[in-house]
């Protein structure tokens, strides 16, 4: 009987159309269903199907639905699944109809356990594995009969005296072949608890050849699985529970079922046994029974069939859900332990125990681990996270920003009718208690998730869950087919009179990225000579150096008589902790070439060091840095920032972040025209693509920068002159054209091939009178600071 909710067939009702039509017409009717649930016409579908290069036309359609076509083909199934956005399964096996129906002819089923038999989700479900035994067992008993009509016929005379010649022979065939064809299958329901068919009265002693029924368990088979009624009654005289004898357990209501399902025993001998009660029905205990009996179905390893029975000794000794039969089957595939599931945070805290990386890396890690994953997805399985899972964690993230948003809002409105409140009077200090109060019952001020960071989660989720891979806890990574939309990084821009100009007006940058022009990087070299970090700057702007690799540049690295510096260490922050490291990459161990003015730069720096060793005496701390606090310590990177910072606002100019400086100085030595491989090499970067990225943001510049405007020499550190006359700019500019005419020397020459670059027009502190260089004394009007162009 198929029956569903829109219409109820009946095999007996001679107009009942035939098993293929009543398929047919399922399938019809879903995809009838969806479209109406999409909100799509039959053109609407036609039009997708078209789209998809199998056009169906709307008559087509319109005939489905209205019966007068009772065909569709595999083709036509799988386009039109495809346009109304379902898996074709479902439209031939929609749980969304309901009730049962024949899955085979005269085979009943649920539509969902059809559904994934016929995926080979549930290779067997367990009613249709029922089902199908008795179907077998039947099949043989009537090939039997036909094939031994005499002897099948013997039934019906009982007594002996009346066979006809031959026929005991006939009757020992009979049931020889019963023995070898029939019995097997009889033996295999007997084992699995199924009650087994009658044959004939005369053959009733082949009952007796079948195994026990109890207590028998063979690889492939089930066994013996049941329910029972009982309450927990008691006699009132004895006290004693009356069991089976309690009058009220005619009642359904009364008392509660319970399921017993035996298992193999254990490796000692010992009996076991699934046992779970107190269900309200029988149909919750059946259905529990079976759930019981499909987590073992059809395994016929005996290491396997242990390994299921522990666990379903465990589920019920600790009373804990069912577990899902596909999901321990494919824990028994790829051999992970059924006993014991893992948490995605429980993984995580066991990745990141064992990751060997450096510390900035791992702290990346484990804040992405504490703030986003583990309070979002920690308490998920690791088998059972799913992408859609991760696509609903990144939603609730970029959801949060508009919560942020808000409360930040909220918090900066009280604090600043907070600060509008005055302190005298009673009831300003009430007000002002008040107000306190409130801020403190809201969240602190916070950050949101940029752009960037839902990358950087996923990868963050990708690396631990690989990891897991080989160990058996999980076959594929959710994290590597979550779709995420592409983060944009924010463009390069440079800081062009009209940008300077707007951002004066409004104080708004452009882009979180900017960078100098040469003349505004010369402006803040001039601006900052009297600095004593002078030299870290200088080397910063024109050699390109990391403020992690400045701050751990060591006086060992750095052959000034050489004209070279090898960057082997940097200073990284953990949390506010200042730490010694490697470098960023390989790239980044790198040998740096040194130019004429920067080696003078940093031996006028050494001096001054030297001096204030001398001055703070034994309370000097040697760490070997070339740049150092005052009294020899570690600088820290995150004061560096924020004391370039505060230069940047005294000089006037517009602001950049400390590591734009590194990019303006691979725009200038781009634009100086170095090849780009040296540049790349000179700035540690892991890829020539990134030193590209560099160029693009300089390039409009480019012309700018190859041909600046005379300005003071820029190789001179504090307390070194600027002044010249007139003539001797003149003279200057003579001297730089001779020197752009000389050709390249290569990373080995004697003299760098030089390119200088001036002031710009911005507003920058005035400058000061500062007694001349002697050292070096090149002529007025040279352009500003030496590039080092090889």
């Amino acid at each position: 009987m198929t029956q569903h909710r829109e219409q109820h067939w009946s095999t007996d009702d001679e107009e009942a159309p035939e098993w293929h039509e009543r398929i047919t017409k399922d399938v019809i009717q879903a995809i009838t269903r969806r479209r109406k649930d999409l909100g799509l016409s039959a053109q609407d579908v036609a039009d997708a199907t078209g789209d998809l290069g199998y056009k169906i036309p709307r008559n087509v359609m319109a005939n489905w639905e209205s019966g007068r076509r009772k065909t569709i083909t595999i083709p036509e199934l799988i386009v039109v699944a495809e346009a109304l956005d379902i898996a074709p399964v479902e439209l031939l096996f929609s749980p969304a109809l309901g009730g049962r129906f024949d899955y085979l002819p005269e085979m009943l089923s649920d539509r969902w356990s059809a559904l994934t038999h016929f995926t080979g989700e549930a290779r067997h479900s367990l009613e249709m594995y029922r089902l199908r035994l008795y179907r077998e067992h039947e099949r043989i008993w009537q090939e039997l009969r036909e094939e031994h009509h005499d002897a099948f016929q013997l039934e019906f005379r009982p007594f002996r005296e009346n066979w006809p010649p031959g026929s005991q022979e006939k009757l020992d065939a009979f049931v020889a072949a019963v023995r070898e064809r029939l019995q097997p299958v009889r033996a295999h329901l007997r084992e699995i608890g199924l009650e087994v068919p009658h044959l004939a009265s005369n053959l009733d002693f082949l009952d007796a050849e079948l195994p026990p029924a109890e207590h028998r368990y063979r690889p492939g088979g089930r066994m013996k699985g049941s329910t029972y009624h009982r309450c927990y009654c008691r006699d009132a005289a004895t006290g004693k529970p009356l069991g089976k004898a309690c009058p009220k357990l005619g009642s359904r209501k009364h008392g509660a079922y319970s399921i017993r399902q035996e298992l193999p025993n254990a490796e000692d001998g010992t009996r076991r046994s699934f046992n779970r009660s107190g269900y309200a029905t029988l149909k919750e205990a059946q259905a529990d029974l079976d759930h019981v009996l499909g987590v073992a179905l059809g395994k016929d390893d005996a290491e396997d069939l242990a390994l299921i029975a522990d666990l379903l000794v465990k589920v019920a000794d600790e009373k804990v859900q069912l577990p899902d039969i596909e999901e321990t089957r494919n824990r028994l595939k790829t051999g992970q332990d059924l006993s014991t599931r893992v948490t995605v945070g429980e993984w995580l805290d066991t990745w990141l125990a064992g990751k060997k990386i450096r510390k900035s890396g791992l702290t990346r890690y484990e804040c992405d681990v504490r703030i986003h994953l583990k309070p979002r997805i920690g308490h998920i399985h690791v088998d059972r996270l799913r992408v859609s899972t991760l696509a609903e964690m990144f939603t609730a993230i970029a959801d949060a920003n508009e919560e942020i948003l808000e409360n930040n809002a909220l918090r900066h409105a009280l604090k600043a009718e907070l600060a509008t409140v005055p302190n005298k009077g009673a009831e300003n200090r009430a007000r002002r208690k008040a107000l306190h109060a409130e801020l403190a019952g809201m969240p602190p001020f916070r950050r949101t998730t940029g752009a960037a960071t839902p990358q950087r989660i996923r990868a963050t989720l990708r690396t631990a869950l690989n990891a897991a891979i080989p160990e058996g806890l999980i076959t594929l990574n959710p994290a590597a087919h979550v779709k995420l939309d592409p983060a944009t990084k924010p463009k390069g821009l440079v800081w062009t009179p009209e940008r300077v100009a707007q951002w004066r007006e409004t104080g708004v940058k452009p882009s979180p990225v900017m960078v100098w022009t040469p003349q505004q990087t010369g402006a803040f070299l001039d601006s900052v000579a009297d600095d004593r970090l002078y030299a870290m700057w200088h080397v910063i702007a024109f050699r390109g150096l990391r403020r992690g690799e400045a701050c751990g540049q060591l006086w060992s690295e750095t052959n000034l008589d050489d004209s070279s510096l090898t960057v082997t260490t940097q200073l990284v922050q953990d949390g506010w902790e200042v730490e010694e490291s490697d470098p960023k990459t390989d790239g980044s161990f790198r040998t740096v070439a040194l130019d004429d003015d920067t080696v003078a730069v940093l031996r006028r720096h050494r001096e001054q060091q030297r001096k204030e060793r001398a001055d703070w005496g034994p309370a000097w701390k040697d760490t070997g840095r070339v740049f150092t606090n005052e009294d020899g310590s570690w600088l820290h990177p995150r004061k560096v920032t924020e004391m370039f910072a505060r230069l940047i606002t005294a000089s006037g100019l517009p602001p950049i972040r400390l590591h734009d400086l590194r990019h303006g100085a691979a725009t200038l030595a781009l634009a100086g025209g170095v090849d780009m491989k040296v540049v790349s090499e000179m700035l540690g970067h892991s890829s020539i693509k990134i030193t590209s990225a560099r160029d693009r943001q300089g390039r409009g510049r480019g012309r700018r920068a190859a041909r600046p405007p005379p300005a003071e020499d820029r190789g001179r550190g504090p307390h070194q002159g600027r002044g010249r006359s007139r003539e001797g700019r003149a003279e200057g500019r003579e001297e730089e054209g001779e020197d752009q005419g000389q050709e390249d020397q290569g990373l080995t020459g004697d003299r760098h091939r030089r390119s200088r670059i001036a002031h710009s027009g911005d507003p920058v502190a005035p400058r000061r009178s500062l007694p001349a260089r002697p050292e070096t004394a090149k002529g007025p009007g040279q352009r500003l600071s030496d590039l080092g162009l090889l």
